[in-house]
């Protein structure tokens, strides 16, 4: 699974990366085994290829969150999954009052009946499960196995 995130062409992330140009985290750049100015070639909703130069690969300090992400300029996503220029996929929303924060949420899914608004806090709930699940998991294998080298000794 990979993340594909943009940014206006008037923010500077954008401006930083260029037409045609793409950049990747360090999963993305070890499965594909493709460095900085390299391209990879993406196949468009319609089928046609589209390869994208990889300007930069993201820093390994980030590789939890950054492992899978792809940056590229708007006109670029918008290209290879031919989203028309008046339509947006996702939105992100600043709240003043952290208090306020489900109060906006109903609200807009009550103007977007197919929105999803997801509020940060639950984002990070999520990891939080995900990681303690598997460090759970980790235990038990681990106890598992030092159970079985005492039956065995």
């Amino acid at each position: 699974m990979r993340t594909v995130v943009t940014e206006s062409e008037h923010r500077h992330g954008a401006e930083a990366i260029g037409a045609g140009n793409i950049v990747i985290g360090n999963g993305i750049a070890r499965v594909r085994n493709a460095g900085k100015g390299e391209f990879i070639l993406f196949r468009t909703h319609t089928g046609e290829g589209m390869p994208l130069r990889i300007k930069d690969t993201l820093s390994s300090a980030s590789e939890l969150v950054t492992s899978d992400l792809i940056l590229m300029t708007e006109p670029d996503f918008r290209k290879l999954f031919g989203i028309p220029e008046n339509y947006v996929t996702d939105l992100a929303v600043s709240v003043r009052n952290p208090e306020e924060l489900s109060t906006i949420a109903s609200k807009i899914t009550r103007l977007f009946p197919d929105s999803r608004p997801i509020i940060r806090d639950e984002i990070l709930r999520t990891y939080d499960s995900i990681f303690s699940w598997r460090g759970g998991m980790m235990i038990v294998i681990l106890s598992a196995a030092v159970l079985a080298f005492v039956i065995f000794a």
